[in-house]
């Protein structure tokens, strides 16, 4: 497979799509066992001890691996041809019930993009760091209504926080910063 097709799937791959629909149904099984093999996912597939019998497909589950995530932040022009040219959105960062700081495809990529917007101690817009902004981040369980917290596309308040705000737009299930 080319690096160009391993970047597309690996932008957008995960466990379920917003329709429902399993990975093993989106994706060919040796394209799958591929990216496995070169260790760009990682494919759970769970065994009960009671019985020692795997379960089917179905109740498998995928992600794109650090190597896989690297794969696609060194291949931009890939990323932005296989999502139309756009960025797509896993991870943002959000105060919790009010506002979307920043978002990126990896957790770094979100705090660097909060970075623009938060406000430092002297107030100026744009004065912390990312280092700052990780360390203001309060783990999201058990958080409150104003916390800042680190979501993943795969929590459930995800989607609400981005419609919410703007400027993104879900595109067959995954969501993209919008370029106008």
């Amino acid at each position: 497979m080319k690096t160009a097709e391993q970047v597309r799937i690996l932008s957008k791959i995960t466990t379920h799509d917003k329709a429902g629909k399993h990975f093993t149904e989106i994706y060919n099984l040796d394209d799958l066992a591929e990216l496995e093999a070169e260790g760009l996912i990682a494919i759970s597939r769970p065994t009960p001890e009671a019985t020692g019998i795997p379960y089917s497909e179905e109740h498998w589950t995928v992600k794109a691996t650090q190597d896989g995530l690297a794969l696609v932040e060194a291949y931009p022009e890939y990323r932005e041809w296989a999502t139309g040219g756009r960025l797509p959105v896993r991870f943002a960062i959000v105060q919790s019930g009010y506002y979307v700081f920043g978002t990126g495809f990896t957790r770094n990529e979100a705090f660097m993009n909060a970075t623009r917007w938060m406000v430092d101690e002297r107030g100026n817009i744009g004065g912390l760091s990312p280092e700052a902004v990780k360390n203001l981040i309060v783990q999201t369980e058990g958080h409150v209504k104003g916390d800042l917290i680190l979501l993943s596309a795969d929590h459930p308040d995800f989607d609400s926080y981005l419609k919410e705000q703007g400027g993104f737009e879900q595109i067959d299930g995954v969501w993209y910063a919008s370029r106008s």
